[in-house]
């Protein structure tokens, strides 16, 4: 009683499917833990780990799960990387911060994304969307982030045509990248 159920939401995105060259389609979903909890709630990562597992043998192994490991940091984003990766999550998905814009300047935002990337045992999807006042998240800096080798996929909810251009010129860049809009 109470329990997960409580302490953290599951959001059950089926916005995104793509295809992973054999001759299937992977259903993409995103495990979404409430992240303010993280400092007040006794135990959360263990729970996050339990939900990880439920969810990854639920439906016999058989979607692709990407876990939303978003935190403060990069070392938190990094720790819920390899949480999420021990369970059996096949990608993980870095969104913004959700923190006053102006604590997020471009080197904390490079260092947040860059980081994790650069310790990721698994594929890497990036959730874009319009940063707050003061956050310095531009496109120059996704363009820098969405080109790294281990980002496999984009879900852009900026709804900025540029932005779209702009990923889609870089798909043509790197072919086993995949757009979700």
């Amino acid at each position: 009683p109470g329990g997960l159920g409580g302490l953290l939401r599951l959001a059950d995105h089926r916005e995104g499917a793509f295809e992973t060259g054999r001759d299937e389609i992977v259903l993409v979903v995103v495990v979404m833990i409430e992240g303010a909890l993280r400092h007040v709630q006794p135990g959360r990562d263990r729970q996050r780990v339990r939900l990880g597992r439920l969810i990854k043998d639920a439906p016999g192994n058989r979607l692709h799960i990407a876990a939303h490991v978003s935190d403060t940091s990069a070392a938190r984003v990094i720790d819920n990387i390899r949480r999420m990766a021990s369970v059996g999550a096949d990608s993980v998905v870095i969104a913004p911060p959700f923190v006053v814009g102006d604590f997020c300047t471009r080197d904390f935002l490079r260092r947040y994304f860059l980081e994790p990337l650069q310790h990721s045992e698994v594929p890497v999807g990036i959730y874009i969307r319009r940063p707050p006042p003061g956050m310095e998240l531009d496109l120059p800096l996704w363009s820098e982030i969405v080109l790294h080798p281990r980002v496999r996929f984009v879900k852009d909810s900026s709804a900025w045509p540029e932005y779209l251009a702009r990923f889609v010129e870089i798909k043509q860049q790197k072919t086993r990248l995949k757009l979700l809009t």
